[in-house]
């Protein structure tokens, strides 16, 4: 019974072993001149406004009655009005 119980845990310990080994990451190997030509590219930082009058957001509330629940419900109106106010989404609605 031993034996087998100490078998049982050698190849327990050799499959951890096996499932910690993956595949190696591979290394950059582009240029310098690639990579920085690459990172001076302009990154738009905001949605463009054509994209962003499509968003529309459902905030499902659990409830909206209890002081917990408003304080939270609260907070999120405030975020969610700001986010319409600058033209990131479209319109929000609480369920």
């Amino acid at each position: 019974m031993k034996k087998l119980l100490a078998i049982v845990m050698v190849l327990c310990l050799a499959l951890a072993f096996v499932a910690c080994g993956g595949p190696q990451k591979e290394e950059n190997t582009a240029s310098p001149e690639v990579s920085q030509s690459a990172s001076q590219a302009p990154v738009s930082e905001s949605p463009s406004q054509a994209a962003a009058s499509e968003i529309n957001v459902a905030y499902i509330a659990k409830n909206t009655v209890d002081a917990f629940h408003a304080t939270l419900n609260g907070a999120a109106k405030t975020a969610l009005d700001a986010l319409v106010a600058d033209g990131t989404i479209k319109s929000w609605q609480l369920y």
